[in-house]
């Protein structure tokens, strides 16, 4: 993998009561200046590739669908190129109904994803290939799917949703703002599944990696925001 995965696990996200509790601290996105430590909007301890950034992210219930939204500050003086991901997971089956093989993901409409293709020790190959789905845009669950590198594919549409035919339960993940979505678990026949919204893809093997040529980056000038999301909703 390159900087641009995990380059926040070194930083400690402030909850929303510290801030209540610490009123005097807020600060706006543009804010450049003070304790970085200290600010509603999360840094880098250390600069990533000489990049200094601002991650903040705020968790939103409205009714049955939680919103994710991800705000990405530059903190530095030239174009910073970054990727962003989400990470949620969800136990299937939903509620202990149906056996994990009675699931199913189910894409929208006239939906043709593709799949990265993987290379020995995980890495893409840069390759990828039409995937396909039953006729009604459903891809059935089995472990086998999951337990080497994951399911990762482009062009899905927005959105999917974790169903089955045994539950009148659903989780819809929809993410508008990132292109491609990995499905994954352990490698192990467990009872869960990651569904996971990414703006941008592992390195690709063979490849030298400049994170500032990659097609696939988000790019944003210095002092420049952007926020990105994806919602789930439950039912």
């Amino acid at each position: 993998m390159n900087d641009a995965h995990n380059a926040d696990q070194k930083n400690p996200f402030r909850s929303t009561t510290f801030w209540r509790e610490h009123d005097e601290l807020h600060c706006e996105p543009g804010y450049r200046g003070g304790d970085q430590s200290k600010t509603p909007f999360n840094f880098a301890l250390q600069p990533v590739q000489d990049y200094t950034f601002a991650l903040g992210i705020t968790f939103r219930l409205d009714g049955r669908t939680l919103f994710v939204d991800a705000l990405v500050t530059n903190r530095c003086d030239a174009v910073m190129p970054f990727a962003y991901g989400g990470h949620p997971g969800f136990n299937v089956p939903l509620g202990g109904e149906g056996a994990f093989e009675e699931w199913f993901l189910e894409f929208g409409p006239e939906t043709s994803p593709e799949a990265f293709e993987f290379g020995a020790g995980g890495l893409i190959t840069g390759r990828r290939h039409a995937f396909q789905l039953s006729p009604d845009g459903r891809l059935p669950l089995q472990h086998g799917l999951f337990n080497t590198y994951g399911l990762f594919l482009a062009k899905t549409g927005g959105s999917v949703t974790l169903r089955s035919e045994k539950s009148p339960h659903s989780v819809t993940v929809r993410h508008p703002d990132m292109p491609d979505v990995g499905f994954w678990h352990a490698p192990d026949e467990l009872p869960f599944l990651c569904i996971e919204p990414w703006t941008g893809m592992p390195s690709v093997r063979g490849v030298p990696d400049d994170l500032a040529v990659r097609p696939d980056m988000v790019r944003l000038s210095p002092g420049e925001a952007t926020t990105l999301g994806y919602s789930i909703e439950f039912k």
